[in-house]
């Protein structure tokens, strides 16, 4: 509401547990109580009474499971192609066109890969080998070419390796909007995103939440749209 008080615009998300998307791989004695709502649905709701766009992301991904693979096997996190149904459902609340066009015009399938991921870390096997990787027709996810700025926060603001960073103005030559964003987040937007923004953004600024701690003197600094 503050931000909206100072003309930017607010999208609110949570990224869904990967078992709330799989619960078919769940043995039955984990599968969670059902019988009043989810925490999702309530903050969800409190968001559409004060009229806070927000993304609908187990909603999204729930519809998306038939397309491929969304998160990695052995990780919590999603993988390039859930990155990309939540990311295009950003791109169109905020009235950008995504570059790439529709997810399944751009989607090509999975390839086989070998790769760290925190299941596989926490179990002991470090790497998790057979993993599904989407594969796109497009570039989609490199940042060759695109040049990101680590940005210094006061002591504690930097979480697990998660610095915040800055994608300048003119980081990319022609970027499809000329919109500046300030995403507060962690690992689900941290990487996977970067790329995503950089084409879509004509600046991006990221922070960690840092449970709502993060540096708000920064998001005042950049000013975003």
């Amino acid at each position: 509401e503050r931000q909206v008080r100072a003309g930017r615009r607010f999208v609110f998300m949570l990224a869904p547990d990967k078992h709330s998307i799989y619960p078919e791989f769940l043995p039955a004695g984990y599968l969670p109580d059902r019988r009043g709502p989810d925490t999702a649905a309530l903050v969800q709701a409190g968001l559409a009474e004060r009229g806070i766009a927000y993304i609908d992301s187990k909603a999204i991904l729930d519809a998306a499971k038939g397309t491929g693979p969304l998160y990695w096997k052995r990780d919590t996190h999603w993988n390039q192609l859930g990155a990309l149904f939540i990311f295009n459902r950003l791109v169109e609340i905020l009235g950008v066109e995504p570059v790439h066009g529709t997810v399944g015009g751009v989607y090509a399938g999975t390839k086989s890969i070998d790769r760290e991921g925190d299941f596989a870390t926490i179990n002991g096997e470090g790497v998790s080998r057979g993993e599904q990787m989407p594969v796109f027709r497009q570039p989609l996810f490199s940042m060759q070419g695109i040049t990101t700025e680590a940005l210094t926060q006061a002591d504690g603001n930097s979480v697990a390796g998660m610095a915040p960073y800055l994608i300048a103005e003119g980081a990319v030559a022609d970027p499809a909007s000329k919109l500046s964003i300030a995403v507060i987040g962690d690992s689900f937007t941290f990487g996977l995103f970067r790329p995503l923004f950089a084409q879509h953004f004509a600046s991006v600024l990221w922070l960690h939440h840092q449970q709502g701690g993060f540096d708000r003197a920064m998001i005042e600094r950049f000013d975003p749209d």
